[in-house]
C-alpha cells in the first residue's frame, strides 16, 4: 500500500470520527482503537501533525475549550470540505475493497459505510 494510500485513509478515519459532532485529539485515538477492535492504532504524537495539515487544508476547524482545572482542550470539527473529501474517500475505500475481495474471492458486503 502506497504512503499516499495509506495517508488518504487516516483522512477517511479522522473525518468520520469528527463526522457527528467536534471531539480533541485523544478522543480520536480512542474511537479509532475501539471502533477498529484494538486493529488500527494512531500514536498521538503521528495524530497532531495530521490534524494540523488537515487543518491548514481546510478540512477542519479547530477552537480551544477551557476545562475546570484551568487546562484548556483543543477540539476540532470537520468543515463543509472536509465533508466533501470525506465521500470521496469513502468512495476510494469501497473501490479498492471491492477490487481486493475479488482477488481473494471473498464477498464483498456493500459500503463499508452504509
Amino acid at each position: 500500500m502506497s504512503d499516499s494510500f495509506q495517508a488518504d485513509m487516516t483522512e477517511m478515519l479522522i473525518l468520520h470520527v469528527l463526522s457527528p459532532g467536534a471531539t480533541y485529539g485523544f478522543d480520536i485515538v480512542e474511537q479509532v482503537l475501539e471502533r477498529s477492535q484494538g486493529h488500527l492504532t494512531f500514536k498521538e504524537g503521528d495524530l497532531y501533525p495530521v490534524l494540523h495539515a488537515m487543518e491548514r487544508q481546510g478540512m477542519l476547524h479547530s477552537y480551544w475549550v477551557q476545562l475546570d482545572d484551568e487546562r484548556r482542550r483543543k477540539y476540532y470539527r470537520i468543515t463543509a470540505e472536509g465533508a466533501k473529501l470525506l465521500e470521496a474517500r469513502r468512495a476510494q475505500w469501497n473501490n479498492y475493497a471491492v477490487g481486493v475481495d475479488g482477488v481473494l474471492g471473498t464477498p464483498h458486503w456493500g459500503d463499508c459505510f452504509a
